[in-house]
């Protein structure tokens, strides 16, 4: 005999909308879906899911991008609790062995996109919010073609992503409605290619009975893209560059890798994911001018992660006398040195290595004593008079009063001086637009 079915389940059998489709539902949506149905809030559902974990184990929502096993503990108890067992299609767990659930960017906002045109014709009976809309390098609506909004037309306010049905389409400060005509703009051939690779990529992860991929992939993928590298001098640097490992160490990749994988194979993610040894066959390399890679895909035109990029490449091209930390360059535009490892590892790790090759952990100490110092005396002053001739009796006064030797007293001092001018330039506005129109990459060769 099977198991006994049941006439009822303790939470209402609600179904996953869009299934095996790339307007798929969001776990998120369903979660509040299921929130106006039982009269809960999101948050007592989550803590009835999370009844007999353990004391370390981590109190979120579900989320689509979450994959680990506490999130899927959490999904499998949903789906028994309502008898509805496909809802793990309405998050990433197909890849889950694949794909980082680490939120870097704007994967872990709090906040949420939307299509104006899609919550002006809504139907709360029938129409949902697709996973589509909060996946990186979407950025239009997959049914109406418009561009995704983020931001209340009336005040600007951002949207947050955990606001129930009942006040979701309206603004949260303004109380002005969401919904509009949509901005249709034409957009470069490249954004439209990598948009169609995440719509099948969705759509894949969506297809129930779907099995989880294996993680050989991880190490497939590896092994084969770098016994390429013999045979191309780039591969290397682009290897660095799109974030694939050399070490024994896997971890999942993050969605940006797997497109330039993708692109610079000429295949598709799903094809790379299933048959990596024949999606892994030759770069195009010798078809391209030249190589960038797709950056960070939460990165707007005023992000402050360009100015940080800026700064450490002024830095390294001068060759400068002291290398700060990268976490002090980060925090000074509140941007976190992770941030700038996905946004491009290829000056995050010129950068590290930089400060690393600078001398031994001694020197470094010595010579960030007296690049401190010398930033408390100087940093308010004009950035007209950040001239190290004019302050030349500063190293002396530095190396008494930290106790360092002369030599790294200078150092210190004179990277100082830069370091505060370039600061001091990389906060005018002005180099923001300069920034974002030289952050092209591969868009020249690519549109």
């Amino acid at each position: 005999m099977g198991e006994p079915k049941f006439l009822w389940t303790a939470l209402p059998p609600l179904t996953l909308q869009g299934l095996d489709s790339e307007l798929v539902e969001a776990i998120d949506y369903y979660m509040l879906r299921m929130a106006y149905t039982t009269g809960w809030s999101e948050s007592q559902l989550t803590e009835m899911l999370r009844r007999g974990d353990g004391a370390g184990a981590p109190k979120r929502q579900l989320r689509f991008y979450h994959t680990d096993d506490h999130t899927e503990a959490l999904i499998s108890r949903l789906e028994r609790l309502t008898g509805v067992s496909h809802l793990r299609y309405g998050t990433f767990w197909v890849m889950r062995n694949v794909i980082s659930h680490r939120a870097v960017g704007g994967w872990a906002s709090s906040y949420r996109r939307w299509c104006p045109l899609c919550y002006k014709h809504w139907n709360p009976d029938v129409d949902w919010e697709p996973l589509a809309w909060s996946v990186p390098f979407v950025h239009r609506c997959p049914r109406h073609g418009c561009l995704l909004a983020s931001n209340c037309p009336s005040c600007g306010a951002e949207q947050l992503r955990s606001a129930s049905l009942q006040i979701r389409r309206t603004c949260r400060c303004c109380k002005a409605a969401l919904r509009g005509d949509g901005t249709f703009i034409e957009q470069p051939k490249l954004f439209s290619w990598v948009e169609r690779q995440v719509l099948s990529f969705v759509k894949f992860c969506a297809m129930p009975g779907r099995q989880v991929i294996s993680g050989d992939v991880l190490s497939e993928l590896r092994d084969k893209f770098w016994s390429r590298a013999s045979d191309w001098r780039d591969l290397g640097k682009i290897a660095v560059s799109i974030g694939i490992p050399r070490s024994s160490r896997l971890d999942p990749l993050t969605l940006r890798v797997l497109i330039n994988l993708s692109a610079l194979h000429g295949v598709s993610i799903v094809d790379l994911v299933t048959r990596p040894s024949e999606a892994l066959d030759k770069p195009l390399l010798d078809l391209w001018s030249g190589f960038h890679w797709i950056a960070d895909p939460f990165v707007g035109r005023e992000d402050p992660v360009k100015l940080v990029r800026w700064v450490a490449l002024r830095l390294l091209r001068r060759k400068a006398r002291y290398f700060p930390p990268v976490r002090l360059l980060t925090k000074d535009f509140n941007v976190s040195p992770a941030r700038l490892r996905e946004f491009d590892p290829a000056v995050y790790e010129a950068y590290l290595s930089a400060y690393q090759n600078q001398g031994g952990p001694s020197v470094r100490y010595a010579r960030g004593k007296a690049f401190s110092l010398t930033r408390k005396r100087l940093e308010d002053m004009d950035i007209k008079l950040y001239k190290r001739n004019l302050f030349w009796w500063l190293p002396r006064e530095i190396e008494k009063e930290v106790n360092v030797s002369q030599p790294n007293a200078f150092c210190g001092y004179s990277a100082a001086v830069i370091y505060l001018k370039l600061l001091a330039m990389a906060r005018n506005q002005s180099l923001m637009l300069s920034a974002a129109k030289n952050d092209m990459r591969w868009l020249e060769i690519a549109s």
